[in-house]
């Protein structure tokens, strides 16, 4: 094993919580989007939630930090929530700062229904667009039991020799929604809550048609599946499998090459949850 030492890098962090409400959230959502790409050119990466933020960026000064993400923490503030900020050049005591704002943290080991959307830089280029963003995450919400804003994406990079669909690149802010499937629930309520992740997710579909999701926290069901997880780079792809892989024996879940539920005997145990699942995605109101 090998490993590149960079030099050490002082990370300006930011973390507070605040009290859960639909309010709240709308507030916190509302200035996040009004600044996601100055955050972005500043360095900003972390995440949103209703309850907690944690952002974090290596380019910035104290000064230059405090004066960026102001605006957020004079709306957390002045609604009663905690703010705490820190300066890091060390990886010791990282976990403990987070955990001040992962109130609601997804626990390891659990089981989780999950869907994600990249919202690409266009949405945030007028009113407008900012305004539905919004309004679809909080008409979302009433569906999920979480959301989550993620800033860490490799937004503004040049585009490298990867299989990530490019819209990682043109995309400021990932979002997506999980709902718990906790041991001993029926089946029909483990459906509920993937078919709950999906269609909350259908409205930032709806936002950004040309965007894209993260496979490995994506809908169980994505629609168009191969152009969600690895855009123009899918035809590539399957040319690889095709070449290396030529009697399909590496096969999952919607995974490149893959022909549909019924293509593969090995997905016959959740076949028909999965299309259930689709089907309520699509037509469901």
């Amino acid at each position: 094993m090998t490993v590149k030492t960079y030099p050490k890098v002082a990370l300006q962090t930011v973390a507070a919580t605040f009290r859960p409400g639909h309010t709240h959230s709308k507030e916190i959502l509302e200035v996040a989007a009004h600044y996601a790409l100055q955050w972005a050119k500043d360095g900003w990466g972390g995440y949103i939630s209703p309850n907690g933020v944690f952002l974090a960026t290596p380019t910035l000064t104290l000064e230059e930090a405090q004066q960026s993400i102001s605006p957020l923490l004079d709306v957390i503030q002045g609604m009663g929530g905690q703010v705490k900020d820190k300066i890091m050049t060390t990886h010791y005591g990282f976990m403990d700062f987070v955990r001040f704002s992962t109130r609601n943290h997804v626990s390891t080991g659990a089981e989780y229904a999950m869907s994600s959307r990249l919202i690409t830089e266009d949405v945030f280029m007028s009113k407008h667009g900012k305004e539905d963003l919004v309004k679809a995450i909080m008409t979302a919400s009433s569906y999920v039991d979480n959301w989550t804003v993620s800033l860490s994406v490799p937004y503004g990079f040049e585009p490298s020799e990867t299989s990530l669909t490019p819209a990682f690149y043109n995309s400021p802010w990932m979002v997506y929604y999980t709902s718990p499937v906790t041991p001993g629930i029926s089946r029909q309520e483990t459906l509920l809550k993937y078919s709950a992740v999906g269609k909350a997710t259908n409205y930032l579909r709806f936002l950004t048609p040309d965007s894209g999701a993260y496979y490995a926290q994506a809908d169980r069901s994505e629609p168009q599946f191969d152009a969600a997880f690895w855009g123009q780079n899918y035809k590539r792809l399957l040319e690889i499998k095709h070449a290396y892989d030529p009697k399909n024996i590496m096969r999952s879940w919607q995974s490149v090459g893959w022909a549909g539920p019924t293509s593969d005997p090995r997905s016959t145990c959740h076949t028909r949850a999965r299309l259930q699942i689709v089907r309520c995605d699509r037509w469901c109101r």
